[in-house]
C-alpha cells in the first residue's frame, strides 16, 4: 500500500502534515531544516560532506559528519515511511522524485511558470495562485547560510508576481480586483 501524501509548508512557519494529521517530531528547528534542505535540492544527490558543511560549517569535518548521522536518524524515525521519500548511501542523501509529496514551494513555482505564455486571463488566474500559494517567507526562522540565496529569490519572484498581476489585472480593467494585490505590493517593495 502507497504512503499517504505529505503535504509539507515551507512557505511561513513550517508545518507538515500527512493526510489531515500533524506529522509529530518535527518540533526541533534543525530537524525542519533539514527535511527542507532535502526537498529544495529534490532534483540531485546531496554529498554528505556538502551537507554537513551547509549545516555545520565552523565545525570540524568528522564531528560535522557525526552531527549530520544523528540529525538524520532523528528524521528517519520522525518522517512517516521515510525510505519511501529519503534514498540513504553511505555517500549520498537524496529526497526520491517518487516521493508522495505536495510542497508549497513547487505550487508557487509552478503557478509562476503557468503564467508564462498564457493568455490574459489564465496569466492573471496563475498569478493569483502563485500569490496565494506565497503565504510567507522561505523558513523565516532559519538563519542558515544555505537558505538566505533561496529566500531572497522566492521573496524576488513573489514581488514580480504581485507587480505582474497588478498589472494584468489593470489591463482587464479590473481595478478592485487589482488594489488589495497593490496594496501588498506595497508592503513587499517598503
Amino acid at each position: 500500500m502507497p504512503a499517504a501524501r505529505l503535504d509539507l509548508h515551507l512557505l511561513g512557519p513550517f508545518r507538515l502534515h500527512q493526510g489531515d494529521q500533524l506529522v509529530a517530531g518535527f518540533d526541533q528547528a534543525r530537524l525542519q531544516h533539514l527535511l527542507a534542505y532535502l526537498v529544495l535540492h529534490r532534483g540531485a544527490p546531496i554529498s554528505r560532506q556538502q551537507l554537513a558543511f551547509a549545516f555545520w560549517p565552523d565545525t570540524p569535518d568528522q564531528q560535522a559528519l557525526k552531527n549530520l548521522r544523528t540529525l538524520l536518524t532523528r528524521l528517519r524515525q520522525a518522517l512517516p515511511d521515510a525510505d519511501d521519500c529519503i534514498s540513504v548511501t553511505a555517500r549520498m542523501l537524496h529526497w526520491r522524485a517518487d516521493a508522495p509529496l505536495r510542497l508549497d514551494v513547487a505550487e508557487f513555482e509552478a503557478a509562476v511558470a503557468q503564467a508564462e505564455g498564457a493568455d490574459p486571463a489564465g496569466t492573471a488566474s496563475a498569478l493569483a495562485a502563485a500569490v496565494a500559494a506565497y503565504t510567507g517567507e522561505l523558513l523565516p526562522d532559519c538563519y542558515d547560510d544555505w537558505i538566505l540565496p533561496l529566500r531572497e529569490q522566492l521573496h524576488g519572484t513573489y514581488g514580480a508576481a504581485l507587480e505582474r498581476l497588478v498589472l494584468a489585472l489593470e489591463e482587464q480593467r479590473d481595478d478592485g480586483g487589482a488594489l488589495p494585490y497593490a496594496q501588498r505590493l506595497c508592503g513587499v517593495a517598503g
